[in-house]
C-alpha cells in the first residue's frame, strides 16, 4: 500500500487537471452553441479549485450554469481567483494561461485551446 500511494496521488491529480481542461472546453462550446456570453470563474479553496460558469441569460441546463463545483487536488499558481470571459462567438477575451500545481508538478492550460488541439 505504501508504494501505491504516490502512484494513486499522481493519478488523482492528473485526473483533476484533465477535468479542469474539459470544463473550460465545455464552457467554450456552451457559449457558442447557446450564443451566450459565459464567465468561467476559478477560485482557490482549501479542498482544491471551486469553479463556476455564470451567465445572465435565462438558461435551464441543470447543474451546468450558475452552479459551482469543486475540482480537487489542484492549486492555482500566481493568483487565488481567475475569471475567463468567453463570448458567444467562442472568442476568449484575455490571453489567459492558467498555471496550476499538480502535487510537485506545474502544468499550464491555454484557455484559447484548453484541450491542446491544433
Amino acid at each position: 500500500m505504501l508504494r501505491a500511494k504516490p502512484m494513486l496521488d499522481h493519478y488523482r491529480m492528473n485526473r483533476s487537471y484533465e477535468k479542469l481542461r474539459r470544463e473550460i472546453s465545455l464552457s467554450k462550446h456552451l457559449a457558442q452553441t447557446a450564443t451566450i456570453d459565459i464567465e468561467f470563474q476559478i477560485e482557490q479553496h482549501s479542498k482544491g479549485l471551486i469553479c463556476m460558469r455564470k451567465t445572465d441569460e435565462p438558461l435551464r441546463l441543470g447543474k451546468t450554469i450558475n452552479t459551482s463545483f469543486i475540482i480537487p487536488h489542484l492549486q492555482l499558481e500566481g493568483s487565488t481567483k481567475i475569471t475567463v470571459c468567453i463570448r458567444s462567438s467562442g472568442w476568449i477575451e484575455n490571453d489567459e494561461i492558467i498555471k496550476v500545481n499538480v502535487g510537485k508538478e506545474r502544468k499550464t492550460i491555454d484557455v484559447r485551446n484548453p484541450l491542446g488541439l491544433t
